[in-house]
């Protein structure tokens, strides 16, 4: 998690708002091609863990700044929103689950294809965004299913 923290400030310190969101999104894909482990830390639930929580934290309230001020540059497309990041993120995951052999690759297209897709000047009118409170029930489903974790604090 301290490395997603340091890729969206990367992306923030880029003066270019698109390079600067296409830029996070890119390191995140390499991210989750390198490690596993990476790509569920940044699509699951992890409340019990509140160290990797805090990280998270720090890393999302980047990233709302960065598809803000992506939207105030009129470059990513309007309907965007932070919860299309966690979709984007668990397809790449299934993806990277998936591409024995292929990948560093694969991952790279389907982000490739997926930003070329969010820029403003591609967008077309599509389905609305699943809600946070969904997003995060799913990435609790995510927790369970994988570690264990019910994403509750126990008292």
């Amino acid at each position: 998690m301290t490395e997603h923290v340091g890729a969206v400030e990367a992306g923030l310190a880029d003066e270019d708002p698109w390079n600067g969101f296409a830029g996070y999104i890119r390191a995140v894909g390499v991210m989750q091609a390198r490690d596993r482990g990476i790509a569920d830390l940044v699509t699951m639930d992890l409340s019990a863990a509140p160290e990797v929580e805090e990280l998270r934290a720090r890393a999302y309230d980047g990233l709302v700044r960065l598809v803000a001020r992506a939207h105030a540059a009129s470059v990513l497309r309007a309907d965007f929103t932070d919860q299309d990041v966690v979709l984007l993120l668990m397809a790449n995951a299934g993806l990277v689950e998936r591409a024995h052999g292929i990948t560093d690759e694969a991952s790279a297209r389907l982000i490739a294809l997926l930003l070329d897709g969010l820029r403003a000047t591609a967008a077309t009118t599509g389905p609305a965004a699943p809600s946070a409170p969904q997003v995060l029930a799913a990435m609790q489903h995510n927790g369970q299913r994988r570690l264990g974790c019910s994403g509750r604090k126990e008292a």
